[in-house]
């Protein structure tokens, strides 16, 4: 240990140790310098000290020489601190107190301020050193703790010693020597006994701790007849550690783990001090305060593991209640206050300022923060509480910071002596209903305007010449307009409560029946047409549209329906299906001659070279075929209002089909190119002719609607055992709000464009039914000008 003295004298006398050459000492021959020493002596005679401050050993000052033989041959432990920066050395005997890591050969002769930390050299060593060089007695230390950092951790040591001087022939001092001993384990020792008899006096004094100890490298545990009470083991029987930890509570298990390794740690407290619950089984939880500490050995093994145990459970519960309360106190949003006799607030939570915005405790009344419209209930009810328990009572609170007004629903309570049963203070609590109160006021308003529109609608529904009426979830009326109840019984009142089942033609009943409950259950909208009976007995077609209708909450309530009497529009319908019909028929045999003279004219002058005599006759051909194909559609179209489309099943080659079907388009049009892909190496058993004139559609329109294009693209898939098959063009598109209407009889998407391409919009209606009497499905996935795709899928 090295320090800087103050004394300018001192310093200048040091220096001239380092620079002057000896007069007084004669020159010594370096191999006789050092004697024996141990390790440290050959350290020291190793070393090369010409990079040092302090030259060869030959140039050291003989009273140097002769400190150093004299500490390195002693078995005493020594340590000394030469020259002015107080190089360190020490012998042998020291070695064991600077820990099994040190670095001898690197730290011998190192400054002391280098040699020591900062802490033991500021605050111990330099201290003592200046003691000594200020010529006063040398301080004689016992049991010193001076904690030094060895084996890698600051280490709280005990030492016994004295600083002396190291004087030469003239008396100044050149060094200080320590003599000094370790008493670490002599201090810990002690410290052992004290604690033990401590732990002993404090188990004798109180009947009701458990004690326990636990020996680890004997691995022996015992405890007290309380102590095995508590952890459930039998009085005699041997106590496992694993047996221990098992009767801790599951949820502190680990933590107590955690903290007994702690304590077994040299490198930490010994001290254990924690609070957990135990029990054996099926027992209630006993919650415990558990005092102990670790006693450990020279080569720092932990030996004794001593404590006791204390029953708080009591006390745990009642804290762990006034927790919750003070929590629930503190962080409740609601309103919680206290106040005395005469209502004036004596305690109050954090939320309550919220509310009320300026507390001033043993000052102000609640009744202070009451709105004046309630202020007079408020005052009566709580006079009253004197004979009751506690009232509820909803009320506005001002704010006395803002103005700003809140509604609570307030319950007041009454506090009484237990002894007396005398009143003592009251107890408010208060929930925020401001929101509530908003959406009654809302909700009374909405109620108003409903009443209102209820009653315009009424008004506007009676004088529409449409029939419109309300259903519930049951699909009875709850509302009837005037012409509704007029067309169907002139009584509104009676028709009420009922329902359309009695009215539906019976031929109409499944469909309409089925219709109305298949919505009822997704609360969709509908649209279909049935008969029924009006009020002098004759069924009438009516077109029937119902809309859901939900309450406030989204809960479906039934429907809004709208009907209108179609029965002309039927009447004039069958009269055009008759007329298409008997034409179809009628106009079949004279094409079908026109078409045989035409093959004939083909035969004879197909090869003729008048160029248009041959151009005519495939005109003739052509228009010939279309007006073919027409009235094809129409002799279907007849025969599906029939119910007389039949089809023909068979099994045959697909991909045969489709190659015929394409060989006919090119024919036609062979401008147009077709190009077939997907799973084409299959049969299937369906009216092979039906689907030819299914696809003959899908391709015909295809060439039709994509009149810039000259591709089209037709692909088969299969799955599930369903053939998928699609027919792509790059035309006009569909708006996707018509998707579903190009299948409707008639329909054609309208426009600019398609005004310009000729058709009845009958060929997607038969192609529709066609696929549905296979039990498939037909459909489109278009894009307004950027073509359409329309596919269908039977089963294989």
């Amino acid at each position: 240990m090295g320090v800087t003295t103050n004394s300018s004298k001192r310093n200048e006398h040091f220096r001239s140790m380092r620079t002057k050459p000896k007069t007084t000492d004669e020159p010594m021959n370096p191999a006789a310098l050092l004697f024996n020493g141990g390790i440290m002596g050959e350290a020291v005679r190793a070393k090369d000290w010409s990079k040092t401050t302090l030259g060869p050993l030959d140039t050291w000052p003989e009273r140097l020489l002769v400190i150093v033989n004299t500490i390195m041959e002693s078995k005493f432990p020594y340590f000394l601190f030469w020259g002015l920066d107080y190089k360190c050395f020490f012998n042998d005997g020291y070695l064991p107190s600077l820990g099994q890591h040190f670095d001898y050969n690197e730290m011998l002769g190192k400054p002391g301020i280098e040699f020591w930390s900062k802490d033991v050299w500021e605050n111990v060593a330099l201290e003592l050193i200046q003691t000594v060089l200020s010529g006063r007695n040398p301080e004689w230390n016992v049991d010193r703790l001076v904690p030094i950092y060895r084996n890698g951790v600051m280490e709280d040591v005990y030492w016994t010693f004295t600083y002396s001087p190291v004087r030469d022939k003239k008396g100044s001092i050149d060094g200080v020597l320590v003599t000094c001993m370790e008493t670490t384990e002599k201090v810990g020792a002690y410290d052992e006994l004290k604690t033990s008899r401590d732990q002993l006096h404090f188990a004798l004094e109180a009947a009701s701790l458990a004690t326990f100890e636990w020996l680890p490298k004997e691995q022996s545990f015992t405890g007290n007849k309380l102590f095995r009470e508590w952890f459930g083991q039998e009085p005699l029987e041997n106590m496992d550690t694993e047996d221990l930890f098992a009767a801790v509570h599951p949820d502190d298990r680990d933590r107590v783990r955690c903290a007994v390794d702690q304590a077994l740690n040299p490198h930490m407290s010994p001290n254990f001090n924690m609070t957990y619950a135990v029990g054996a089984k099926g027992e209630q939880p006993r919650v415990v305060l558990v005092t102990g500490k670790v006693v450990f050995n020279e080569q720092q093994e932990p030996i004794r593991f001593n404590g006791v145990l204390q029953d708080i459970t009591k006390k745990w519960i009642i804290e762990q209640e006034q927790k919750k309360l003070l929590t629930l106190f503190d962080t409740s949003s609601e309103l919680i206050l206290l106040t005395n006799e005469q209502g004036i607030i004596t305690h109050y939570n954090p939320s309550a300022l919220s509310y009320l915005g300026i507390i001033t405790l043993n000052e102000t009344r609640l009744l202070d923060y009451i709105h004046k419209d309630d202020w007079e209930e408020a005052s009566v009810l709580i006079n009253n509480l004197r004979s009751r328990c506690d009232i509820s009572l909803e009320l506005r609170l001002i704010n006395a910071k803002d103005a700003t007004q809140t509604w609570v629903i307030a319950n007041f309570s009454v506090i009484k002596n237990t002894a007396t049963g005398e009143l003592i203070a009251l107890a408010i609590t208060g929930s925020n209903i401001t929101a509530l109160k908003e959406k009654e006021q809302l909700l009374f308003q909405y109620n108003t305007s409903l009443k209102e529109s209820e009653d315009r609608f009424k008004q506007l529904a009676d004088r529409t010449p449409a029939f419109i009426f309300m259903t519930d979830a049951d699909h009875k009326f709850t509302f009837v307009n005037s012409p509704w109840a007029s067309f169907l019984s002139n009584n509104t009142s009676t028709m009420l409560g009922q329902t359309l089942d009695t009215l539906v033609h019976s031929d109409d009943y499944s469909h309409f029946k089925s219709a109305y409950n298949q919505a009822a259950i997704t609360t969709s909208s509908f649209k279909m047409e049935y008969r029924i009976k009006n009020h002098n007995g004759s069924y009438l077609w009516v077109s029937h549209v119902g809309v859901p209708r939900y309450d406030l909450d989204g809960n479906f309530e039934g429907y809004t329906n709208a009907a209108m009497n179609i029965q002309d529009l039927k009447t004039q319908e069958e009269q055009k299906d008759l007329f298409i019909g008997v034409a179809s028929h009628e106009l079949n045999t004279p094409v079908t001659t026109i078409k045989g003279y035409v093959q004939l004219l083909q035969m004879k002058y197909g090869a003729s070279e008048d160029h248009f005599l041959r151009k005519s006759i495939a005109t003739m051909d052509s228009q010939v075929s279309l007006l073919t194909s027409l009235i094809k559609d129409l002799l279907d179209l007849s025969k599906m209002k029939s119910g007389g489309l039949e089809l023909q099943k068979t099994t045959f080659d697909f991909y045969a089909l489709i190659q015929d079907v394409v060989e006919q388009q090119q024919i036609i049009n062979a401008s147009h190119a077709y190009k077939i892909t997907g799973d084409l190496n299959l049969k299937i058993h369906a009216d092979k002719e039906r689907l030819k004139q299914v696809l003959l559609n899908f391709l015909t329109n295809a060439v039709k609607y994509a009149p810039q294009s000259n591709t089209i693209d037709l692909h088969v898939d299969v799955a599930n055992d369903k053939i998928r098959v699609s027919v792509k063009d790059y035309g006009i598109g569909i708006h996707k709000l018509n998707e579903d209407k190009v299948f409707n009889r008639f329909f054609r998407e309208e426009g600019s464009d398609e005004k310009t391409f000729p058709g009845f919009g009958i060929g997607l209606f038969i192609a529709a039914d066609i696929i549905r009497k296979h039990e498939g499905t037909i459909g489109v996935n278009s894009t307004k000008g950027a073509g359409s795709t329309f596919y269908f899928t039977i089963p294989i």
